[in-house]
Parts: structure tokens; sequence; C-alpha cells
């Protein structure tokens, strides 16, 4: 399996999961203050991550008008099949190896009803496996008596079969609100822009090497279903969550892990923070020349300290003086192989240095 990271938002899916989140009312004030009581953080720990985010979504509800009839009913979440009914329009937009807004919104307005009716299909039967003579489906006759056997409620399946039966009225309707939506998102996004720079600048030097690891530490949760390629998408308007979408079309089996760009930054702020006197003796370390380039050359992959010796030309034992300086403020990482030690810096607790500082300063 390949792991790749999508550099930039697929805008489809920030506004349907924008959408989604508004309709079960988790703005992202309502999940400032969430974070506030779960992690006892205070409000200006909290802003860095999440004022022009707020402020975003703002001047997004401000511009943004549709009948709350026709958006509950589209993207509310029904519980009993994970997803809001749209997903399933949604689903070709939202599985895309190479995102063009314009394009792929487009592409909801022409999409077929047996592209529509095979991607329903697909999800309803990854979500509730059936016995193979009962999952046959060939013909929409035949998909109606698929979700006659669902185990979910009379009043579920009138949606599931009213929802495909007016297919070319709610693809339009769709599409409609995706591309007024979607073009209000790209022309306020340069205010939110420096939030998924963050997230895969710190993929790049955390995850890159190992993204199976990075993936199993920081979302647990989510398990790959073992694709050929699975994509890695920042999200914005996922926040502190993520979604994985299988993708079914092509040769090639690709599948989507959207991750918001919170999801790091907030774990981090939950562990433990610097206190004053822990920053300065961190900031002592780093204005060291020689353990300033120790990190510097072991930030993108380990280096053994023999080669730390010979590039910075100074003895080993003083590369370990350096080293052990810098791992009680827990800076670098040890990694041993054989007999001999590697030395990688702790990326992930350099940034929490610098998001500290950057609260520091803001608050001047």
């Amino acid at each position: 399996m390949q792991i790749k990271l999508l550099e930039k938002p697929n805008i489809v899916f920030e506004v349907y999961r924008w959408l989604t989140a508004l309709q079960e009312g988790r703005s992202f004030c309502e999940l400032k203050k969430s974070r506030e009581t779960a992690d006892a953080a205070e409000a200006r720990i909290l802003d860095g991550c999440f004022d022009s985010m707020i402020a975003f979504e703002k001047r997004f509800l401000a511009r943004f008008h549709a009948e709350e009839d026709v958006l509950r009913h589209l993207f509310k979440k029904r519980e009993e099949i994970g997803v809001p009914l749209v997903s399933y329009l949604l689903h070709d937009a939202l599985c895309r190896e190479k995102p063009a807004f314009t394009d792929d919104a487009e592409s909801i307005r022409t999409q077929s009803k047996a592209t529509f009716f095979a991607n329903m299909y697909s999800l309803l039967l990854d979500r509730f496996p059936m016995p193979e003579s009962d999952a046959a489906v060939e013909s929409y006759a035949e998909f109606f008596n698929f979700i006659s056997l669902l185990p979910v409620s009379s009043e579920l399946k009138w949606e599931l079969c009213s929802f495909y039966n007016s297919f070319e009225q709610v693809r339009d309707t769709v599409a409609d609100l995706i591309l007024e939506a979607g073009e209000i998102y790209v022309e306020e996004y340069e205010t939110v822009k420096h939030h998924v720079e963050w997230f895969t600048a710190n993929y790049k030097m955390t995850g890159m090497t190992e993204p199976l690891r990075f993936l199993s530490e920081n979302y647990p949760e989510i398990t790959p279903k073992e694709p050929d390629v699975l994509y890695i998408v920042p999200s914005v308007t996922a926040a502190d969550s993520a979604d994985y979408l299988m993708g079914y079309t092509g040769k090639t089996v690709c599948d989507f892990f959207y991750t918001g760009v919170l999801s790091l930054p907030l774990r981090q702020i939950a562990e433990k923070p610097f206190d004053e006197k822990e920053l300065c003796r961190a900031l002592r370390v780093l204005g060291d020349p020689s353990k300033f380039e120790i990190l510097r050359q072991t930030a993108g992959k380990p280096v053994y300290g023999l080669q730390l010796s010979r590039s910075l030309g100074i003895s080993t034992a003083t590369v370990s003086h350096h080293v052990s300086q810098l791992s009680e403020q827990g800076l670098i990482r040890e990694q041993r192989e054989a007999n001999r030690v590697y030395y990688r810096a702790n990326t992930e607790q350099l940034l929490r240095l610098a998001d500290q500082l950057n609260r520091i300063f803001r608050e001047k």
C-alpha cells in the first residue's frame, strides 16, 4: 500500500463536511468551548487554533444562504447509516486524486443515475454486509428489495427510496449548493491556509518516512482497509476529526483519509504545556550553535553519532554531551540499531515550543 499526501483540501469535501457539521450544531466556536472544558485549556491558549477559523466561519455564514429545510434533508447525518443522504451523490467528487473544484462541482450536475445507483448500493453494502443471495443486485427493482432488507427504520427506508427516485432534482439542487458554498470557501481560504500549510509541513517532517506509524499513533481510531493507494488529505472544516472514504472506481483501489488540520495541535494542547522555566531551559539549549545544528541535521532522518561528529568537526564525546542536554528537554530521540545509536529531532516537541512562543508574543 502506498500512502500519499495531497497538500491542498478538496473543496467539495470541505463544503460537504462543513454543512454536515452545521446541521449537527458543531460550529468552530462551539468546538473551541468544548475543548476549553475537556482539556481545561484557557481560551487564550486555544486562540492560535481557532481565531482565524471562527472568523472564517462567520464570514461564510454571512454570505451563504439556503433553505434550512433543504439543508437539513440533504446534509443531516442519519445515525442508522452513519452519513447524510447527500454523501451517496457526492461520493465520486469526494474521492479525487487530483481535486479541481469547478470541474468536480460540475461533475455532480452531470452524474448519471447509474453511477449514483452504484455508489449508493456499494456504500450501503459496505455498512450492512449481506448474504450473497440477498446482496446480488442487477436491477433497480432488486435494489429496492435490497433496501427493504436493511436493518433500519421504515422511515429511513422510505427516505432512501425517495432520494433515489428524485435523483435528477436532488442532483441539480446539490450542485448549485456546492458551487455557491465552494466559491465562498475559495475566496476566504487565504485566511485559514496557514493551518493547512502547518499540517502538511508537520506530516512531511514526522510522518513521511513512516506513514503507517504516523497514522496509528495520531489516529488510532482509523484502520486503513489495505487499498493500493491511501491519500491523506488535510481538511479545515473537519477541524479536529477525521473521515475515511473508500473509492470504488478505477483499476487502482484508492482510499481517502481526510484529517482535520487542528487534530495534531489540539492533541498537543491537551498534553502538559511548557511552563516558563522549562521554556527558558529549552531556549538556552537551542541557543548553542552545535546543538541547533544537530537538530537541523536530524530533523529529516535518523543520523548516526559518528556522522554528526564528522559533519560538525567535534569529537563523539562532545556530540554525546550535546545530545544528552537536548534529550533532557525532549528535543531529540535515540534509536538503537545493533551496536549503533542514531539520533532524530523530536519535531513534535519543537513545534510545541514554537507554538508556545507564538502564543506568548501574540498576547503582547
